[in-house]
């Protein structure tokens, strides 16, 4: 660690946030694919769900979105 600098330590916690945030997409998908194959009929638990999913994916796509940007732009 004596080698590490400012930067080292930005870049860390960057790629720590954007696996983090990753990795909570992908639990907030499963939980709403959760709610939508137990919703049993219900439309409203249906339509829940569905968002849900969008909701996540759209997260993930922005999240992958900046770090495509931010590591082109380095």
């Amino acid at each position: 660690m004596a080698n590490s600098n400012l930067s080292d330590l930005i870049l860390y916690l960057y790629n720590f946030g954007v696996m983090t945030a990753g990795l909570a997409a992908f639990l907030m998908m499963i939980l709403g694919g959760f709610k939508y194959l137990s919703s049993a009929g219900d439309p409203g638990k249906t339509k829940e769900g569905k968002d849900q999913i969008s909701s996540a994916l759209l997260g993930l796509l922005l999240l992958l979105s900046s770090y495509l940007i931010l590591n082109f732009i380095n």
